[in-house]
């Protein structure tokens, strides 16, 4: 049988290491996970109950979770015929690439980043282009240099791909920036906002996606529900454009890639009767964050000014910082040779990595 050489040399996706597999390897029998920047709070009130609603599972859902579109577009100002909704962002990377790319045109995104912009380029037979992130010695801070962003656009360019707050240096866009970028692609080339992090963005100053869809023909934003709103295990993201790359992008996506129990999830999470508490849980995420980067700072360490759910701490003592960490029973992310990405959990959560932390990397 005959596999394609794109997909033989494409590595597995890593998701990161669970409590599980560290107890099952003789670590610790119980872990603290900060590594795959979940939400450390259950779904939102009503979300269960609209769950144990959903019992028509027998049946498909509408191709494109109409219902959800429909909400969305009303909360958000748009036409549904604007929304893509998928199973996760991630499948929505592949969907932008594959409605624009031939095989040899190119994909530019930062290095480091969330893997899918690769992986989405080099299954789609695309010429992937990693644009290094800044360093934490820039004037700017570590995170995605825009300048070398737009210059290695070339007549081949078919996808951009920023994100803000961007993973995983955590810091977020300027929105001058991006109107730089923006102003410097041709309107042939998408750019793709990824905003997964979005709602952890509290300065005003930063880029916000919505506020530029409906003057750039040419921009897909990127959202879902698995950060914030606590659903990563429901799988559920969705893409906002002009109508007509909307109905492209629906195209090439999976038909009934949304279930019912997932568009029942986020749609409940959507009421209005619950977004108090939403919001009060997002300034108990940013309350916690200030205080592990003030605490950390205090003891020396390089920690960026975060806009996420997670904090970057530079450093090329990274695997070495996640290795001992691990043997006391807090999972992070490394990325070697650059940092360590740690999510921000509850109190108790963060106050366990502050301890382990003490004791690995020292005060």
């Amino acid at each position: 049988m005959r596999i394609r050489a794109a997909v033989e040399a494409l590595p597995d996706y890593s998701a990161g290491r669970t409590p599980a597999l560290i107890a099952a390897q003789g670590g610790p029998a119980h872990s603290v996970k900060l590594s795959g920047n979940e939400s450390p709070y259950p779904p939102l009130p009503g979300v269960i109950e609209a769950l144990t609603r959903e019992t028509e599972l027998n049946r498909y859902p509408t191709p494109y979770a109409d219902d959800l579109r429909a909400a969305l577009g009303e909360r958000l100002g748009v036409d549904p015929g604007a929304i893509a909704p998928a199973g996760g962002s991630l499948q929505l990377c592949r969907s932008v690439v594959e409605a624009t790319c031939d095989p040899g045109d190119e994909v530019i995104a930062p290095v480091p980043a969330f893997s899918a912009y690769r992986m989405a380029a080099e299954i789609a037979g695309a010429r992937f282009i990693g644009v290094p992130v800044l360093g934490q010695s820039s004037p700017a801070g570590p995170g995605l240099d825009v300048d070398a962003m737009t210059a290695a656009v070339g007549p081949r360019t078919r996808v951009v791909f920023l994100c803000s707050p961007h993973n995983p240096t955590s810091t977020a866009l300027a929105a001058d920036d991006v109107a730089r970028l923006m102003s410097a692609v041709s309107g042939e080339t998408l750019v793709v906002l990824d905003e997964a992090y979005a709602e952890f963005d509290t300065n005003p100053d930063t880029v916000r996606g919505m506020d530029l869809v409906d003057s750039h023909p040419n921009l897909v934003v990127l959202r879902t529900f698995s950060k914030a709103y606590g659903l990563a295990g429901a799988r559920i993201g969705y893409a906002v454009a002009d109508p007509d790359i909307g109905a492209a992008l629906r195209r090439v996506t999976s038909p009934f890639s949304v279930s019912r129990s997932a568009e029942a999830a986020a749609l409940a999470s959507l009421h209005p009767r619950v977004q108090p508490e939403f919001r009060r849980r997002l300034t108990e995420v940013v309350d916690e964050r200030t205080r592990l980067t003030e605490e950390l700072r205090r003891r020396g360490f390089d920690v960026a000014d975060s806009a996420a759910n997670f904090l970057w701490i530079a450093s090329d003592r990274a695997v070495q910082w996640a290795h001992g960490l691990e043997r006391r029973g807090v999972i992070t992310r490394p990325y070697p040779g650059l940092g360590l990405r740690v999510t921000v959990g509850c109190e108790s959560d963060n106050d366990a990595f502050l301890r382990a932390f003490a004791d690995v990397a020292g005060n």
